[in-house]
């Protein structure tokens, strides 16, 4: 809502800068105007006083004269994002450490000159052609004079890496850009997100109490060494953790060199916090003996061991229901009796029971039976007397094959995949593209409503959907977006199993395109 880079030349020496530039997205007073103005010049302060390879330099900190607007020239860097990297999946782990490791150098050096990042995470780290890290964005960063950039109630860092205390409103110290580090180091070795979940609070809650599985139990072959590194750089107390970034680093590059970690002595793992879980993957009533014994745990944290001895009981209460309900319609019925008497009304639950290369073809007599017996099964099936003639009564055949339904085989058609694909966007107009396996699946123009009139410019928002047939397999996807000369392109990897819908969102905020399942 305040910045915008824009790539610039430095008419001096020439060179391709960053150029960081006060634009305020919309009407302001004239107080908010100077606090951005502040904050901006604080971040350019910040910045300017690291001086290290790991970290992206400044150049220039100015005004524009005509425009008095403030700016920043950074160093003009090339290369792709950690995240963008990790939408490939998890990382070789001697490359993860070592990345883990530079960037741990990194920011013991803004320690050492009283910076607090904040806001690490692969979005943050920019990876530069030669595989050199580099740590952008201080603008959440925190000074050891006490200024920080953001006002006072803001909500400071990225939920899926922030630290338990940064979540609970604690006061904050180099320990908790430690813990960041940790979450992405775990994200690099499993490629997955340690705390992931549904929504922002279940995020926060899971970072404040359930430690993720340890990376050798979702990574097989990881070397045993790693799960210490990972649960001493995120453990839930600041003094639990690595008392510095350094001392990560250390021991990040003994492990690389197969050696016992050196500041490992002397550390033990912290059991769970008051109220903590651990999703170790472990059965769930070994979860719940692991809870109870950290103790009986505050009010307020209760919630946890309550929740897993709730779900206990409803997923108990559950499977009684259903055996009973079963035992009560189905157990009356004669095993003897043919396949075809008992038919369950079409549906996906009855699709998986019937045998994979044949189905019923409906028929009269293929209405579910409720009989209990034999008998009344054929009792059902007797011709009534007329009430104005008596007659005998008609014998009751006995049952024989020909009067059981007869089910006509056929094949199965093969089930397909299918990917869903929404791409949320502000653009104006554009158009949209998407290729499976270098095949063009998907074109479509995009349009958007306007949201927001504002005195500066106008907010759009756009939503486009498409559902297609993809055959099982691992298969390649590409999405392209073009608008006003400009493209952007994004790709990625999926397997689809047959009959199952795989759903894509693809979203473009500013110029990034990202591309994420779910």
């Amino acid at each position: 809502m305040m910045g915008v880079v824009y790539k610039a030349t430095d008419s001096r020496s020439k060179k391709a800068v960053a150029l960081k530039v006060i634009r305020l997205a919309m009407a302001v007073s004239e107080e908010q105007q100077k606090s951005f103005e502040r904050r901006f010049v604080e971040e350019a302060q910040i910045v300017a006083r690291l001086d290290h390879p790991c970290i992206v330099a400044v150049y220039e900190i100015g005004r524009d004269p005509e425009e008095k607007a403030p700016f920043i020239a950074f160093e003009y860097l090339e290369g792709r994002t950690l995240s963008a990297i990790l939408e490939d999946g998890a990382m070789p782990w001697k490359d993860a450490l070592r990345l883990t490791s530079r960037v741990a150098a990194a920011l013991h050096h803004a320690h050492e000159q009283g910076v607090i990042h904040r806001d690490i995470k692969p979005a943050n780290i920019m990876m530069l052609p030669s595989g050199q890290p580099k740590l952008m964005d201080f603008g959440l960063a925190k000074r050891d004079t006490g200024v920080e950039l953001t006002s006072t109630g803001q909500f400071l860092g990225t939920p899926l890496y922030m630290s338990p205390e940064q979540a609970l409103g604690r006061k904050v110290d180099a320990r908790t850009d430690i813990f960041s580090l940790g979450c992405v180091a775990y994200t690099m070795l499993t490629g997955k997100r340690a705390f992931e979940a549904e929504s922002i609070p279940q995020v926060m809650n899971k970072v404040t109490y359930q430690h993720p599985p340890r990376p050798s139990q979702v990574k097989k072959k990881l070397p045993a060494d790693i799960d210490y590194l990972i649960a001493r750089s995120m453990a839930k107390a600041q003094d639990d953790r690595y008392d510095t970034a350094q001392a990560f680093g250390e021991d990040i590059e003994d492990v690389l060199a197969g050696k016992k970690p050196r500041h490992r002595a002397g550390w033990t793992s912290p059991g769970m916090a008051e109220g903590t879980m651990v999703a170790s993957g472990r059965p769930l009533d070994e979860e719940m003996d692991a809870a109870l014994k950290a103790g009986p745990p505050h009010h307020r944290r209760s919630a946890a061991p309550v929740a897993i001895l709730g779900l206990s009981m409803l997923t108990l209460g559950a499977l009684l229901y259903s055996s009973a309900f079963w035992k009560e319609h189905l157990g009356g019925l004669d095993p003897n009796l043919p396949p075809a008497t008992l038919t369950l009304p079409p549906g996906p639950e009855t699709a998986s029971r019937q045998a994979p290369d044949e189905t019923s073809t409906p028929t009269a007599s293929d209405t579910p039976t409720a009989s209990p017996s034999p008998e009344a099964a054929v009792a059902a099936t007797e011709t009534p007397a007329p009430t104005s003639s008596p007659e005998p009564p008609v014998p009751t055949p006995a049952p024989v094959a020909a009067q059981t339904p007869t089910a006509t085989p056929r094949k199965r058609a093969p089930e397909t995949s299918r990917l869903s694909v929404t791409f949320e966007h502000s653009l104006k107009s554009g158009s949209l593209r998407v290729w499976v396996d270098k095949e063009l699946v998907i074109e479509e123009t995009l349009s958007s409503r306007v949201t927001k009139d504002m005195v500066l410019f106008k907010q759009r928002s756009g939503k486009a959907q498409e559902q297609l047939p993809v055959d099982p397999g691992k298969r390649h996807i590409r999405v392209e977006v073009r608008s006003g000369g400009d493209t952007r392109s994004r790709e990625i990897l999926a397997t689809f199993k047959s009959g199952v819908t795989r759903r894509l969102d693809a979203r473009l905020k500013g110029d990034t395109l990202t591309l994420s399942w779910r």
